[in-house]
């Protein structure tokens, strides 16, 4: 119980004085009282695989609320340089080519939709923050933008290229097999993968030094774990690198004969 309660204090911490990677990310506002019980909800569930559906829909409003809130915040990704995300779109340009079709899972604000946008030949980015994908419209042409769960989506179409950059480790962990479903059902035969993550360590560190800067969901996951599941989903590792200490790059190749028709 002390437990518990502890990583909901965190939580609420975090909800009023939100920062992540810097300074700038230095954010206050109001949170309603559902927020709260949101919280509660998800810290003792987040483990389980018996989320009811209720309760996920509740959190994954509360999750849409947060991206929603730090929009102005995010911006700067896409007006100002930085070099993380300079070298993610210098690393999606080694692989994506003008016979590409991208799917951009996690969009965001579509900073990386907008690496490969006029390499390719189409791009459908997906996010679940509304207030995100306006600004993607605003700053970001030529590409489809869905605002949906990407645990659950079904375009009915598959892609060369499936980008998860940011988002892998935002994925509740009792959502993992869905997302592995989504991706399998949109990906054509040797289609590749590609992860930009946080190292394990540096979420471990911050969970236990500064858990106010997690995000609603920030799930650390080891470099040989992450191999391993993607294998076992017929995704073969083709490159591996590290940007600084704490990110790294994972592109997989999905084995030909694993397509799901």
């Amino acid at each position: 119980q002390r437990r518990v309660m502890g990583e909901v204090s965190s939580k609420m911490r975090f909800l009023t004085n939100s920062k992540r990677g810097s300074a700038s990310f230095q954010h206050k506002h109001v949170i309603p009282l559902f927020a709260v019980i949101v919280v509660a909800l998800f810290v003792i569930f987040k483990q389980s695989s018996n989320v009811s559906s209720t309760e996920y829909e509740v959190f994954m409003e509360y999750q849409r609320e947060y991206y929603n809130n730090h929009t102005a915040i995010m911006r700067d990704f896409l007006e100002k340089a930085n070099t993380r995300h300079d070298h993610v779109a210098r690393t999606l340009l080694m692989y994506v080519t003008k016979d590409d079709d991208v799917l951009d899972l996690g969009c965001g604000n579509g900073v990386n939709a907008r690496a490969v946008v006029n390499v390719s030949r189409s791009v459908t980015a997906v996010d679940l923050s509304d207030k995100l994908l306006e600004d993607a419209r605003h700053f970001v042409s030529n590409v489809t933008f869905i605002q949906h769960d990407v645990t659950t989506l079904s375009l009915g179409r598959k892609f060369s290229v499936i980008i998860m950059a940011d988002s892998f480790e935002h994925i509740p962990l009792h959502r993992r097999q869905s997302l592995f479903d989504v991706v399998e059902k949109h990906s054509t035969a040797k289609a590749l993968l590609y992860i930009h993550i946080p190292s394990y360590l540096i979420l471990e560190w911050t969970r236990r030094f500064d858990p106010t800067s997690l995000q609603p969901t920030d799930e650390p996951i080891h470099t040989h774990e992450l191999v391993s599941m993607w294998a076992e989903r017929g995704f073969e590792l083709i490159f591996l690198d590290r940007w600084s200490d704490n990110y790294f790059d994972a592109v997989f190749r999905r084995r030909e004969s694993t397509e799901i028709w």
